[in-house]
């Protein structure tokens, strides 16, 4: 049984929801305002904490805000060097002006390295580089930024190092690098290629540039306008994205690797803080993450989570198989919508439970979650922040996604993908 307070949790999440996607009233505005109405309903109410207001807190990723504020500004400053745009120019040399082959090679590119890096700073390296062609040659940039959003979540899966789901599954579950990448990396790449083909089916006529494309100029033609900022930029850029990978070796978390490297960057180019913070960083979109962790996580602190969680187990029973399938599937749709870490935190005990009680191998169920939730992260805007990332930026250069047009294209295609890695669990991982 609910409590008034998972009530009151589920009426503000589904109220602020209904107005994000209306869109009457901007996002930030809603999620910040959603956030004060459970504080003042007083739902956060712990012994733990000495207030509601440090119990809410304690639900906001502050390692999250930080890698983004970070990559914002290091990825900022290094595109005033010209480098992105250049990155893009030669990738249709490449391609000789072919921009479906651009944009296939581009999403899978972008698929790769979400395998190795976090998907948000992924986003960061790769917007640019897709919002240069599309100026360049008057191109709509949404089939670009809205299959970057999808192709980003999917590879994501592929190793524990890619999506922050996948990182929390493969460490308490136990699972070593080569045992992630051996059950995941191959259906991930069967999956990255058939959506990133679907795509480019479905733009094909939005893909045909309006502007002429001259290989021939573009191979002779630098578009490096700031020699100095580019090596600057690019080593700092370099610098993090490698310390990420490695940062278990090192023990620093995402967000103060990202801000080390941009406070390095600020440094070394001489550039003021303030024109950094008001320039190069979207308060607008950080302030959408703090207030939808709250709301999350008034969901997570009434239970709600937990008991949909259980109900799902509660109706499966010991049957492996069966669920099996409803994990990949529930944990795709709840994670279209919410918050993908604290269902999969949630779940992990509960597939633990299973395994002791019933004896059977839950390796599977493993697998499953970490799918479904990574692949359904891309069913709507607010699935997973790489999303916001995303947005933010295109917002940041005058471009809108809206809550319905992203969601009509790319929920569809997240059942695509989620339906083929059902696929892949039952004929290749179950029997």
């Amino acid at each position: 049984m609910l409590t008034t307070n998972a009530l009151i949790a589920i009426i503000v999440f589904l109220l602020v929801y209904a107005f994000i996607i209306t869109e009457k009233v901007h996002k930030s505005i809603v999620v910040i305002l959603g956030s004060l109405l459970l504080l003042l309903f007083r739902v956060f109410l712990s012994p733990e904490f000495e207030t509601q207001f440090a119990h809410s807190l304690s639900f906001i990723d502050f390692n999250v805000l930080a890698l983004i504020i970070g990559m914002m500004i290091i990825v900022q400053i290094t595109s005033k060097s010209g480098i992105f745009t250049h990155i893009a120019m030669k990738t249709i040399v490449l391609t000789r002006g072919n921009m479906l082959i651009t944009f296939f090679l581009l999403m899978l590119f972008t698929a790769f390295i979400t395998a190795f890096i976090s998907n948000v700073t992924a986003v960061m390296v790769m917007t640019p580089i897709f919002l240069a062609i599309c100026l360049r040659y008057d191109l709509n940039p949404l089939p670009f930024l809205m299959t970057e959003i999808i192709i980003s979540n999917v590879g994501g899966t592929a190793t524990p190092l890619g999506d922050m789901t996948n990182i929390i599954i493969a460490s308490r579950a136990g699972f070593s690098f080569a045992k992630v990448v051996t059950n995941l990396a191959p259906v991930v790449t069967v999956i990255s290629i058939v959506l990133t083909s679907l795509a480019l089916f479905h733009f094909r006529k939005k893909l045909i540039p309006k502007n002429e494309i001259s290989v021939n100029d573009l191979r002779t033609e630098s578009f490096i306008q700031n020699k100095p900022l580019l090596i600057k930029g690019i080593s700092i850029l370099v610098l993090v994205i490698i310390s990420l990978m490695f940062k278990e070796n090192i023990g620093l978390d995402n967000g103060i690797i990202a801000l080390s490297g941009a406070m390095i960057l600020l440094l070394i180019t001489k550039i003021e803080p303030e024109e950094a913070f008001k320039k190069y960083v979207n308060w607008s979109i950080i302030f959408f993450f703090i207030g939808l962790f709250i709301i999350i996580g008034a969901l997570e602190a009434t239970g709600v989570v937990k008991t949909i969680a259980e109900t799902v187990v509660a109706k499966t029973g010991d049957n492996i198989n069966l669920l099996t399938m409803i994990m990949v599937f529930a944990s795709s749709i709840f994670s279209a919508f919410i918050d993908n870490i604290p269902f999969a935190t949630t779940m992990i005990p509960i597939i633990r439970d299973i395994g002791i009680m019933t004896g059977v191998n839950t390796d599977p169920l493993f697998w499953a979650l970490a799918l479904g939730a990574c692949i359904g992260g891309s069913g709507t805007i607010i699935g997973a922040s790489c999303n916001l990332v995303v947005v933010g930026l295109a917002e940041h250069n005058g471009i809108k996604i809206t809550f319905l047009e992203y969601f009509k294209y790319a929920f569809v295609m997240m059942m695509i993908g989620v339906l083929i890695a059902a696929a892949y669990l039952f004929f290749f991982v179950l029997n």
